[in-house]
């Protein structure tokens, strides 16, 4: 029998001395697993990013994690952050890749909410 339970991957960066401090990778860990059991979800995997900025389009662990979703992913899955601006600080790669992940069906998950990109590419967060 198929396993169809939602699966998720989720992802924690900070990128300043500050940002450890009122944001830690272990406090964003504490926020994002009950957000993917709470929403359904089974968390696959868990990516983080300590130190990297998020405009640099070259992270090591958001490119793994983007490269689990993509070729494990299917339509409901997710990937669960905190907040979309440990996803990405640079909004035309936020908007890139939310639409990459909107072709397969999958959703970027938050604290509160969720982002997507509906089948015409028009963007919609609640």
């Amino acid at each position: 029998m198929a396993d169809n339970q939602k699966q998720a991957w989720t992802y924690a960066r900070v990128s300043t001395d500050d940002q450890v401090e009122s944001m830690s990778l272990p406090s964003q860990d504490r926020e994002t697993d009950p957000i993917g059991k709470e929403r359904g979800y089974k968390i696959l995997a868990k990516h983080v990013e300590p130190g990297v900025s998020g405009k640099d389009t070259g992270r090591p662990a958001f490119g793994a994690m983007l490269a689990d979703v993509f070729e494990q992913g299917r339509p409901g899955d997710a990937i669960i952050t905190t907040d979309q601006s440990r996803f990405a600080r640079n909004h035309e790669v936020f908007v890139s890749v939310c639409a990459k992940l909107a072709k397969h069906g999958i959703v970027l998950e938050h604290t509160s909410g969720t982002n997507r990109l509906d089948p015409d590419s028009r963007f919609s967060s609640n």
